[in-house]
């Protein structure tokens, strides 16, 4: 059977891969290419980061309000190596309308992929 990988944006960020920088990003799928490939990345855990880069630190965050930002986001997401076929945005419920306005953000970002909110 084929491997699939998933990618966490918050994780990676985390674990100290810089995604709102061109060489952070690089550092990342060059690592994905070196290890099970980049067509083995098949799916996006989608979410913005309240912790620091590098801060080895779980802490999904609302997109574009994290500090992966929107700008950050956008850059990652429109590199040309990328081509997942979905995304689970991961983000906080507080509120209904928070689910609906990281919807609406994260079409912005990835027009044209299959989006689901983890439920």
């Amino acid at each position: 059977m084929p491997l699939g990988l998933c990618l966490d944006t918050a994780h990676a960020w985390g674990a100290g891969y810089d995604l709102a920088n061109p060489h952070g990003v690089a550092r990342l799928l060059a690592d994905i290419a070196a290890g099970p490939g980049l067509k083995a990345l098949k799916i996006m855990h989608l979410n913005d980061s309240r912790a620091p880069c590098n801060a080895h630190r779980d802490r999904h965050w609302h997109l574009g309000r994290g500090a992966i930002g929107l700008t950050g986001l956008r850059h990652f997401l429109a590199h040309p190596w990328l081509k997942p076929e979905a995304a689970i945005m991961e983000t906080p419920k507080q509120h209904q309308g928070h689910e609906w306005v990281n919807l609406l953000v994260a079409r912005s970002l990835v027009p044209g992929m299959l989006l689901l909110e983890a439920g």
